[in-house]
Formats: C-alpha cells, structure tokens, sequence
C-alpha cells in the first residue's frame, strides 16, 4: 500500500489527505482480486464467513484504526479490507512464516520412490491452514527429480543458470518495455487518425501479448535445455555420491548466506541420509551434540538398542 502511495505522490508531485482514500480503495481491490484468483483451501468454504466475521470483525476493525490513523476511509473500503482479510486467511496465500513438511521414500507396495510436500502455517477456526506443495517420483519416464526446499533460490539458480528473482525482473521489465512500445506506437497512431487507430490496437495488442509470451516459453525451454543434463546425470548416480549433491546444494546455499548481508539461516554441520528400497534409511553423515570421542559410553549404549 505504501509503495502505491509513493507511485502516485511522485506522479502528482504530492498527495493531499482527499487523495489517500481512492488510492487505498484501489489498492485493496487489486489486492483481493489478486488473493482471490487463489484456490481455496480445503475445509475453508464460504459458510466459515459468517463466524469469521462474528469472531474477528472487532479486531479488523482495530487493526485497521491503528494503520489507517484517522484517515476518512470509505465504508465500502474497509468491508473490503474485512474480506480481504477473510480471503487471505481461507486461500492459498501463504507468508513467510509458512513451513513445510516433506514425506520421501516408499510406500509398501511402491518399489519406486516418491515425496510428498505440504506447507503449513497456522490455525484457524481449529482447523490447520495448509496446502500440498509437491507430488512427485520416480516412473519408468522419469529417472530422477531435484526438488528444493525452504531457501530454494541458490538451487534454482544452479539448475536453471539464473536466480528466479533476477528472472522475473528481467521478465518483467522486458514485457514492460516492449508492451509499452508497443502501445507508445499505438497512441502515436491514434492521435493521427482515431478510427484506424483503435482498430489497430484491437489487432495488435492481442498479438503483442502473444509474441511475448513466446519469447518467455523459448526462455523457459533454454533453461530446461540448461537443467535437463544435471537431472539425467543425477539418475545414474550411486547412492553415496547422490548424498553428496544433496550436500553440495545445501552447502551453496550456505556460503552464498555467508558472503552476502542476507541472514545466514543457513550454517553448521550438515546432516545427510539416503533412503533406498534395499537398506531403508541410512545416515550418510550426522552431527551430534557432544563429541562422539569422548562420550564412547554412549556411542556404546546407541549401539546396543538401549
């Protein structure tokens, strides 16, 4: 909300008080537009509202006095913010609070192996907001997966030759440029002549939006050309040198943590397992709170069973 303030102080050169409201009207629309092209999670339907709003109106309403100061909001912008508010929380529209839990391995009738992903993030009405992130495995046409989790970027940026949020800047501002051309080209057009002009547009904004999305698809497929061999490579792979990548990866993540003035989230001793049909789970490497060499009591007693 306050970058969209900013944008349009800086078009008018300054904002007055009058201003602010549509501003913020607008800017919830877009918002609950935006939420609401989200599925819906599961065990969230449309009859939980009524008791959404009986039980959390008052403190929306609360919230919405402590951000908003006394601003003269329209009424019809805050039952917007209300439902935005009930949109969010019932959609799939997750924070970065959000954590994942992931199954791997084998079912007792699967002899190939599969991962299962769901994110949480908290509890609402007593029911779990939560949504199933991944469903893959290993098939006859498909030799091996790599599939990241939590601080995903580095990852993505060594199978794909790009870091995603470099990606979508360039996605962005290159579909910026060129639709704006385009459309610089078009006005051009139709203070000429305004009959052929808004045919004109009719026939090649369409077209625009289509040459760029083929652009995008012919990128995507260069950077699965970029990705597909590390993949085939990861499929032949023993066990052990399997465990070994996963390290790598990790291990990316950790030292691009360490150089940057990001948080380093990411650090210490690495822990690696490998799951296989044959000898189930086995740790590859696993740090311990104490030092194994001196405490063989009990490295004694773990070996026992006790």
């Amino acid at each position: 909300m306050q970058a969209a303030l900013d944008v349009e102080a800086e078009k008018r050169n300054g904002l007055d008080p009058p201003d602010i409201p549509p501003i913020i009207h607008d800017v919830v629309l877009k918002k609950l537009k935006e939420v609401r092209g989200e599925p819906r999670l599961r065990g969230f339907g449309p009859a939980t509202l009524a008791d959404f709003r009986k039980q959390f109106s008052q403190h929306i309403t609360d919230v919405n006095k402590e951000l908003l100061g006394n601003l003269k909001i329209q009424p019809k912008t805050r039952r917007a913010m209300a439902v935005l508010v009930y949109e969010v929380m019932t959609r799939n529209h997750f924070s970065s609070l959000q954590s994942e839990i992931v199954f791997a391995g084998y079912g007792e009738d699967e002899f190939l192996p599969r991962l299962y992903s769901t994110s949480i993030e908290m509890m609402l009405k007593n029911k779990l907001r939560a949504v199933n992130q991944h469903d893959t495995g290993i098939t006859p046409e498909v030799g091996a997966t790599i599939v990241p989790f939590a601080q995903q970027e580095v990852v993505h940026a060594f199978m794909n030759g790009i870091d995603p949020k470099i990606d979508a800047f360039v996605r962005m501002t290159s579909g910026g440029l060129f639709l704006g051309m385009v459309n610089q080209i078009l006005d051009t057009v139709e203070n000429h002549d305004a009959t052929f002009g808004k045919k004109l547009r009719r026939s090649v904004t369409n077209s625009a939006k289509s040459a760029l999305s083929k652009v995008h698809a012919d990128w995507d497929k260069k950077q699965q050309e970029y990705w597909t061999p590390i993949v085939n490579i990861a499929a032949s792979l023993p066990k052990d040198e399997l465990g070994a990548m996963a390290e790598a990866l990790v291990n990316l993540t950790k030292f691009r943590r360490k150089v940057s003035q990001e948080r380093e989230t990411v650090g210490g001793p690495i822990d690696v397992a490998v799951i296989s049909r044959g000898d189930g789970f086995v740790w590859v490497k696993r740090k311990h709170y104490f030092d194994p060499k001196l405490n063989p009591r009990v490295l004694a007693k773990f070996g026992r069973g006790g």
